[in-house]
């Protein structure tokens, strides 16, 4: 059995200009550094080294390696298939190089645990040599079936553990000729089981990232990855009116989404769409997320979501590169930090913040609306910090609920900042709760605070300082003006 420790060494330009294609790469904020990472600061440790893994390697069953052509994907879709139903934990190895995946007559082109197609075995998983070295990539011919291009994992099935790690999962969109009526997800989700993505990287989706289905049934559980550049071509393709995510689903009371050390930069939409029926925990801790369209989560449903040393900024220069519509009044060039205007009104989603940082968000920090509501606590064990939001119209607020009375936040919070807002701080007639300190400067005024009780209101003090990481201290690569 071949040996998957992911060796620490470092591309060549060349090799990598000739593994992803030049023009590939010169995207948004740059080029892509193709070096392993650096070893992780204290703030953000590594993957854990895993056990040794039953892979079965894919040119042990004629996979075809850089080879573009959909005659090769699909070659190399029946040696994914033949080496997973091999190995006893149904997982591919994947050694340096290439691998272009794709079908002609659908566009699933994977679909682990499906009876009728011999497209990988349930709870099908991957193992590369590092995300500079080993790639799945979407075949550029593909765009003509007639379905989403897409691995989905099988409803049908119980998929136990999946593991995909040490690799790139390129989407290749910038390749594809997609007509309006097509999308392509990274990973659809259906059945049952536990999903763990360590050191991968995700990039170039039309539509969507990781997607789970509504009737929930797994968790998932990702640290160490990036995800960049997902549902810029859907945006553009429906000039602006519809968006998609780095991760959305529904997360059940029984089942858990775990985020940590991760990277996000370049959606349309969020980094997480939270559906209506999720009501099991969500985590995030030590993430960096940049030029998210709409938000960093989109509320639908909940139950208990922990964030912890998150840096956040909404909008970016590359963001707004990248779409083609104008970022006139923040039409997703980064919108909010977290709203909610759907779900279950039944439903009150629980938010704990400690050591957030949040900025960049023309419209608002946090925004419920339509009778929806939030509780949001936290600033006891690392303060928040929102500034730079509101930036087209003095209208808008850094916390907003509407007057309905029914649209409403409950606060429970520490120590909270607020700075440089275009308008009033609050915009909540309906909400109530508690605030320890305010810090806050810049600001239009403090607003309409409802039933809010603030301790200490702190008009002209300095924004309070989280914990938080750099860029460089999570995901597995860095965008750089060249490739070291």
């Amino acid at each position: 059995m071949t040996d998957m420790e992911p060796p620490d060494l470092k591309m060549t330009r060349r090799k990598a200009l000739a593994l992803l294609g030049g023009g590939a790469l010169a995207v948004g904020a740059g080029i892509y550094s193709l070096t392993e990472s650096e070893s992780p600061t204290d703030d953000a440790d590594p993957v854990d080294e895993p056990d040794e893994t039953d892979a079965e390697d894919i040119l042990d069953y004629g996979g075809i390696e850089g080879d573009p052509s959909l005659e090769a994907a699909e070659v190399n879709v029946a040696a994914i298939n033949q080496a997973s139903v091999a190995s006893s934990e149904n997982t591919v190895y994947l050694p340096e190089g290439e691998w272009f995946v794709g079908q002609r007559d659908s566009g699933i082109f994977l679909y682990p645990g499906d009876p009728d197609s011999d497209r990988g075995a349930a709870g099908l998983s991957f193992v590369g040599d590092g995300p500079a070295r080993s790639f799945l990539t979407v075949a550029p011919e593909v765009s003509g079936t007639s379905k989403n291009i897409e691995v989905r994992y099988s409803e049908e099935a119980d998929h136990d553990d999946v593991e995909w790690r040490d690799m790139t999962y390129e989407g290749n969109e910038h390749e594809l000729s997609l007509p309006e009526d097509r999308s392509q997800w990274a990973i659809y989700i259906r059945g049952s089981g536990n999903f763990r993505f360590g050191n991968v990287r995700f990039q170039n989706f039309h539509a969507n990232g990781i997607h789970g289905t509504s009737s929930g049934g797994y968790s998932i559980e990702i640290d160490r990855c990036t995800f960049y550049r997902t549902a810029i071509g859907r945006h553009n393709n429906k000039d602006g009116d519809v968006v998609g995510h780095h991760l959305a689903g529904t997360i059940d009371n029984d089942q858990h989404l775990t985020v940590t050390n991760t990277e996000f930069e370049l959606v349309s939409g969020t980094c997480l769409d939270l559906a209506s029926g999720s009501r099991g925990p969500v985590v995030f801790e030590n993430c960096w997320a940049r030029g998210c369209g709409d938000a960093f989560i989109k509320v639908n449903g909940g139950g208990t979501t922990r964030i912890s040393r998150l840096s956040f900024q909404g909008t970016s220069p590359e963001l707004t590169d990248a779409l083609v519509t104008e970022p006139e009044f923040g039409e997703h060039h980064g919108r909010n930090f977290i709203y909610r205007l759907g779900g279950d009104k039944s439903n009150l989603p629980r938010f704990v913040l400690n050591d957030v940082e949040a900025h960049g968000m023309p419209y608002h920090a946090l925004q419920v609306r339509r009778g929806f509501s939030l509780a949001v606590e936290g600033g006891t064990e690392g303060p928040i910090a929102f500034s730079d939001i509101a930036g087209y119209e003095s209208y808008y607020s850094a916390l907003r609920d509407d007057s309905d009375k029914e649209s409403k936040f409950h606060f429970d919070i520490g120590a909270l900042s607020v700075h440089n807002t275009d308008g009033a701080i609050f915009r909540t007639p309906s909400s109530s709760g508690t605030i320890g300190i305010l810090n806050r400067d810049g600001n239009g005024d403090l607003g309409k605070i409802g039933d809010i009780s603030i301790a200490s209101d702190n008009n002209g003090a300095e924004p309070f300082d989280p914990v938080t990481p750099s860029r460089d201290d999570v995901g597995i690569i860095s965008v750089a003006e060249d490739i070291k």
